[in-house]
């Protein structure tokens, strides 16, 4: 197994057959990443300094049951990635399922390097777009947190739409109160722009419950 080193990220192949690791190491030395071999499923390790997972390739043979349990264990131990399936001799009906379970890509050995290269690349993207959301969300979580009362009020009145003035008359409080409140609430979520504030609070509220799984 490869080590990782430091912020490189890495394949996960949980796959016996050496033709296919040959393939996905020849795709990673191109593209820098590192290859980690397992056996098993559950010998997949949770992110950490050792291991920076970006995608899973998995034969559907090394599943020990649905691979929405699969799923439900990766989710456990925060492995948040893309899954690809591989399979020799796989029916119609499994490869379905899998996809509909959560499976990014599903690829019938054997796999042509081109084939491969491809899932490898969208899933990769897709790994570091949900990341860059999970951050927002993480950042956004925390910011909100430090809110005051108040200041939460004036919040969701911005998110309305409301101008100034017509959250004052909401609020019964003073304009130089909206202002100040208002202020803050900009500081503390770091936005330096009102449509840079909406963007981060609505990237929390729409995204999908795995994303804000932090």
């Amino acid at each position: 197994m490869d080590s990782c080193k430091k912020n490189q990220r890495a394949v996960c192949l949980v796959d016996e057959e050496s033709e296919l690791a040959e393939t996905i190491w020849t795709i990673c030395q191109q593209y820098g990443w590192a290859l980690h071999q397992f056996e098993e499923s559950s010998h997949v390790p949770s992110p950490s300094e050792a291991c920076d997972p970006g995608c899973i390739v998995l034969d559907i043979e090394a599943m020990s049951g649905e691979f929405s349990e699969l799923v439900d264990d990766f989710n456990r131990r925060s492995i948040l990635v893309p899954v690809i399936i591989t399979a020799r001799e796989a029916t119609l009906e499994q490869a379905i399922q899998t996809l509909r379970s959560g499976a990014m890509t599903f690829l019938e050995k054997p796999c042509s390097q081109e084939d491969v290269e491809d899932a490898l690349l969208d899933a990769m993207q897709t790994e570091k777009e949900q990341r860059d959301i999970r951050q927002i969300v993480r950042e956004t979580k925390e910011q909100l947190a430090t809110l005051t009362a108040g200041e939460q009020e004036v919040l969701e009145l911005l998110m309305k739409g409301y101008a100034n003035r017509r959250i004052a008359t909401k609020l019964v409080i003073g304009l130089r109160t909206v202002e100040a409140r208002r202020a803050r609430i900009f500081e503390k979520l770091e936005a330096p722009s009102l449509a840079r504030l909406i963007r981060k609070v609505l990237t929390l509220e729409l995204s999908p419950l795995e994303l804000k799984k932090v």
